[in-house]
């Protein structure tokens, strides 16, 4: 399955100021950032977190290269990333929140065709009038690609995002992969047994044991992996599992919500922990607010554009604070003044907001904006904010 890069615009943001010999550790952020993909696929706080844990157990145990376990500790981290871009597409087929949908969807066997209907009749339409609940209904009955192409876009798009952040493209595949299931019946390609990557059969397992682990207590967890051993799972994978039954001190941390942070800290593959830099911050930044813009068709980069418009306004406005300090110290020698500013730092968004020497009655006589230029709301703007009406 080939994924395609989308083009990512670069967005201007202020460096984050470390202390001297310090670093921020990349699993630190994207971690602590999971638990807004948690909140919008409707899953329990720390979803992801335990995820990461039961998938790196699997890993140890099946006895993973450090290179394969990395790309399995960063695709636990972003298995999610793409989850918002069906949420719009799945609100309006059921009529009912997407989050409420998809966690409980999240638990059904899709193989099992009656207990798949009833769970989607249950949530179509909720709080509705039986009509409006039976059409909904009846549309997704009569939409049999409808699973296919909303785990498509939700696979692809957090394979997107695991590229664009940098990270290895077996990372990106194991996300692409996530819903294959053994028997060949799974989503988005249909891919069988050994077809499906071996770290995707990891994170389907580990996920969908975490959300029945969350829900359901432990029996029912181990319960639900042996009714679908050599259906959903890898039945190598399975047996490991069964054996984690009687660990009790094992599942006792993943309950431990307070320490779910440090452990999943410590468990980073390598013996150097990756840095955020700047640059990876940027990415983080841009590929998080696509994220959350891809919730609804009516907010697509609305987070890119709300930051250059915020960084056009606070360069204006700095800019004329620094003019009317100058034009303050000059007011006293003439009518109307030499306005001396200085152009402290480059904005490069608009070269029109250079600020010059100029003498001109056009000027506001208290924050000596030019009225001629109070067209532009910018400074418009700048001219209430600095005299203060």
């Amino acid at each position: 399955m080939s994924v395609v890069v989308a083009n990512i615009p670069r967005v201007i943001a202020m460096p984050v100021v470390a202390q001297p010999g310090s670093f921020i550790r990349l699993a630190e952020v994207i971690s602590a950032l999971t638990y807004a993909l948690d909140l919008t696929e409707g899953q329990r706080p720390g979803h992801t977190i335990r995820t990461v844990l039961i998938a790196m157990r699997l890993g140890r145990e099946l006895d993973v290269d450090i290179e394969t376990m990395a790309a399995l500790y960063y695709a636990a981290l972003l298995k999610d990333s793409g989850c918002s871009s069906n949420a719009a597409r799945m609100s309006a087929l059921f009529g009912s929140d997407d989050q409420d949908v998809k966690r409980d969807m999240r638990l059904v066997d899709w193989h099992d065709r009656w207990k798949l209907a009833m769970r989607t009749a249950k949530h179509c339409g909720t709080g509705r009038n039986p009509i409006a609940r039976v059409s909904h209904f009846w549309r997704i009955a009569r939409t049999p690609s409808m699973a296919r192409e909303i785990i498509q876009t939700r696979c692809e798009r957090g394979a997107q995002i695991a590229l664009v952040l940098g990270f290895p493209r077996a990372t990106s595949e194991a996300i692409a992969h996530v819903d294959e299931h053994w028997c060949g019946l799974g989503h988005p390609v249909g891919l069988a047994g050994d077809e499906i990557p071996l770290l995707s059969r990891i994170l389907l397992l580990a996920q969908t044991l975490e959300a029945y682990w969350s829900e359901n207590g432990i029996e029912a967890a181990i319960a639900m992996t042996q009714q679908r051993r050599g259906r959903w799972f890898d039945p190598r994978l399975v047996d490991l599992v069964a054996a984690w039954k009687r660990d009790r001190g094992w599942w006792a941390v993943l309950a431990e919500s307070a320490n779910l942070d440090q452990a999943v800290l410590a468990l980073e593959p390598g013996g150097i922990p990756l840095h955020a830099t700047d640059d990876r911050l940027d990415s983080i930044a841009y590929a998080f607010a696509a994220v959350i813009d891809a919730k609804s068709p009516y907010t697509a980069r609305r987070s890119t554009n709300v930051t250059r418009y915020a960084v056009v306004y606070d360069s204006a406005i700095y800019s004329s604070f620094c003019h009317f300090l100058w034009s303050g110290l000059d007011r006293n020698r003439s009518t109307y003044g030499y306005v001396v500013s200085y152009d402290f730092r480059p904005r490069p968004w608009n070269h029109n907001l250079r600020l010059g020497i100029c003498r001109s009655p056009d000027w506001c006589i208290n924050c000596r904006i030019r009225r001629s230029s109070c067209a532009s709301k910018i400074w418009r703007l700048c001219c209430r904010i600095l005299c203060r009406r």
